[in-house]
């Protein structure tokens, strides 16, 4: 039987509702305590922005000038913090519609399943 790692689960979100129209990114819904855990224990900044990159491996975002906000750790401070809050809701948000796979809401997430690298 072939070794298998796990695969990671992610769904696209929109901040349409959040005042940025057509932005959106990925989100990393499956992710396990033991990934999760370093977010609300690690006092290292380049822990928390490299555990940020992976819990939001992708995004379309685009600065003031219409440039694409790469993803990478430089750029981050390149994204507004309101839309880091949105950004962090809507992760709670599709973490709760992945529980719940019913349509609760009126919202449609889109679910990528990708193999690990």
């Amino acid at each position: 039987m072939p070794k298998q790692a796990m695969p990671v689960k992610t769904i696209t979100v929109d901040f349409t509702e959040d005042g940025y129209p057509g932005f959106e990114s990925e989100v990393w819904v499956n992710a396990t305590a033991r990934t999760l855990r370093p977010l609300f224990e690690s006092k290292d900044p380049e822990e928390l922005t490299s555990l940020f990159l992976k819990h939001f491996p992708k995004w379309n975002f685009r600065d003031f000038d219409g440039k694409p906000i790469p993803h990478s750790a430089d750029a981050l401070d390149d994204i507004p913090p309101d839309l880091v809050r949105a950004m962090w809701r809507r992760r709670l948000e599709a973490l709760r519609e992945a529980a719940l796979p019913a349509n609760l809401n009126g919202h449609s997430l889109k679910e990528e399943v990708k193999a690990p690298a």
